[in-house]
């Protein structure tokens, strides 16, 4: 992993020029693991949270069981693939509103 080598000034290069937050770029670097990243993030609580708000919402209408019940793996997983939904619908708004000024 040559990146994981490079100083914080290069890693925030790279980020600029490819768009990303500077923490993708240090995860896919290698210079931390998803496990660390998930601890900056708030670890169990900010899984906790986001579950809580999937099943409070629409997305939760349907639940059998409820995510809270769910192995930690799987919480995690399920609060990721929110979050990046939830992400993507910030970004489309972005780009919507690019397009129209």
């Amino acid at each position: 992993m040559h990146l994981a080598r490079c100083e914080r000034e290069t890693l925030e290069s790279i980020a600029d020029y490819l768009g990303w937050p500077i923490g993708r770029v240090l995860l896919a670097s290698g210079v931390i693991t998803q496990g660390d990243f998930a601890v900056v993030l708030g670890g169990e609580e900010a899984i906790a949270e986001v579950i809580s708000r999937i099943e409070g919402g629409p997305f939760g209408a349907g639940l059998v069981t409820p995510l809270s019940e769910a192995g930690q793996d799987h919480r995690l997983l399920v609060a990721e693939l929110f979050v990046t939904l939830c992400l993507e619908r910030v970004r489309a708004v972005r780009r919507d509103s690019k397009g129209s000024v």
